[in-house]
């Protein structure tokens, strides 16, 4: 059997963001359904209502997502 861990990030607008498996998710409240929304893991995440900002690679690049 396979287990992973899993880490609540951010919630906001109806949405609970989480990493499971060095992916990050966002499950939605309206859909009850959760969506990949990053294929890794981000060193740090702020959340705003529907919108995301995470920092990701070497470069600590911020990166900006409006889930919907």
């Amino acid at each position: 059997s396979t287990s992973s861990s899993v880490s609540l990030l951010a919630t906001g607008g109806g949405y609970v963001v989480f990493s499971e498996g060095g992916k990050v998710y966002a499950w939605s409240n309206l859909t009850k359904s959760r969506k990949l929304i990053i294929d890794a893991t981000p060193s740090s995440i702020y959340m705003n209502g529907t919108t995301l900002y995470f920092v990701l690679g070497s470069t600590q690049s911020i990166y900006k997502i409006t889930l919907t």
